[in-house]
């Protein structure tokens, strides 16, 4: 990947110039916080911004995602983290954007959320029992105390959102309302 020579990952900032950048922009910091703190790296302060704008581009719509992961493979890259940089990129974007989800989710005080995605060969068990169906928040929140193949330690109540299923699931966990929740009906797998 080329990028120009001071290799500055930061955007022209046109929309970061908008009055109303910090209520626009609240929820995407939010989420980007969540997510940034739980993966190693995060521990290299030079990390923070550059990871940050390249995926306030990605939310924003000024980049796609794979232009965002190539993006952020290379800034992994050039500060040697150990490790499938790229991978670890994509992880970084799916968990981003699942937590935006769960903030607005949070905000608007949902109860019932899908386990939405599709099935394919390597899908986790975790994933295949779950996947299409409907479940309270309390019931999720509660497979953080489960033990399955893939499972990121230090997964919790808070994180598990986010973290769905494990290192590279593709699932998320989309909120529903509460009337499409009660007519298709709830699955319960920790009773």
């Amino acid at each position: 990947m080329v990028l120009n020579d001071s290799d500055n990952f930061v955007s022209n900032g046109s929309q970061r110039d908008s009055p109303n950048y910090d209520k626009l922009h609240s929820d995407n910091l939010l989420a980007f916080e969540n997510v940034y703190k739980t993966f190693t790296f995060s521990l290299i302060s030079e990390l923070k911004e550059p990871i940050m704008y390249i995926l306030f581009e990605y939310i924003e719509g000024e980049a796609n995602f794979e232009k965002t992961l190539e993006k952020l493979g290379y800034l992994l890259d050039k500060y040697n983290i150990e490790g499938d940089n790229y991978e670890s990129a994509s992880e970084v974007i799916k968990q981003y954007k699942r937590a935006q989800g769960q903030i607005l989710a949070n905000k608007f005080n949902v109860q019932y959320f899908r386990y939405s995605g599709t099935v394919i060969e390597d899908s986790r068990q975790f994933c295949k029992q779950r996947v299409s169906k409907i479940f309270s928040k309390n019931e999720i929140e509660s497979w953080s105390n489960l033990e399955w193949e893939g499972k990121i330690e230090n997964t919790n109540p808070d994180n598990i959102f986010f973290r769905c299923g494990g290192k590279g699931c593709r699932h998320s966990i989309r909120p529903v309302s509460e009337k499409m929740a009660k007519s298709e009906g709830f699955n319960v797998y920790n009773n």
